[in-house]
């Protein structure tokens, strides 16, 4: 699926049978378009595709959390695969879900990459970023910040993150996420917005 604007009429290329519970209505073209387009009135789209759509034809903003998890002078970092930034180190972390406060997110996301066995203070905000270096990606990048209390970190989701380990936070390795260095700075400033 994907979309293109003629003289200011966006039309929407669409496979034959496609079923699902979104509904979209009053979606039309210009007749002179190539075949696969179509004036459509009614159609209904499966949420995969209606999301592949929504990013690719009208991109929005998306709200990222990450978790800066401090053991003495030390913080937690794996190397991201598969996303944004692969190869690059950076905290536990993820999108924010409907309905979630930051903590939760944070918590959630530390358990799902790291394990439920890891314990840690109660996550506190710690700065914001305006994340745009990875452009078309671009995030609200949400970072909180706690201290760990017990449990060795375990890669849970490998595919996504690993092996995490403790990186002391004067000498952090080269390569890491874009926010890494902003995180740092608020923990140890107060600086709690970055452009």
């Amino acid at each position: 699926m994907r979309t293109m604007t003629t003289d200011g009429v966006r039309a929407y290329h669409y496979n034959p049978g496609l079923t699902g519970d979104v509904h979209i209505e009053n979606v039309s073209c210009d007749t002179g378009q190539p075949e696969g387009y179509k004036t459509m009135g009614d159609i209904s789209i499966p949420g995969g595709e209606l999301k592949a759509l929504i990013k690719e034809g009208d991109p929005r903003p998306m709200v990222g959390v990450g978790l800066l998890v401090v053991r003495g002078g030390s913080v937690l970092l794996s190397q991201r695969k598969g996303s944004h930034g692969a190869g690059e180190y950076g905290v536990p972390g993820g999108h924010l879900e409907n309905g979630e406060t930051f903590e939760q997110c944070a918590y959630r996301e530390l358990a799902e990459e790291c394990g439920a066995h890891v314990k840690i203070t109660t996550p506190r905000f710690l700065c914001v970023t305006n994340l745009r270096d990875y452009l078309p990606k671009h995030y609200a990048d949400i970072s909180m910040v706690a201290h760990w209390e017990s449990g060795e970190p375990e890669t849970m989701e490998p595919h996504k993150a690993g092996p995490w380990q403790w990186h002391p936070i004067d000498r952090l390795p080269d390569g890491r996420f874009s926010v890494i260095d902003n995180l740092v700075i608020a923990y140890q400033t107060g600086q709690p917005y970055f452009a």
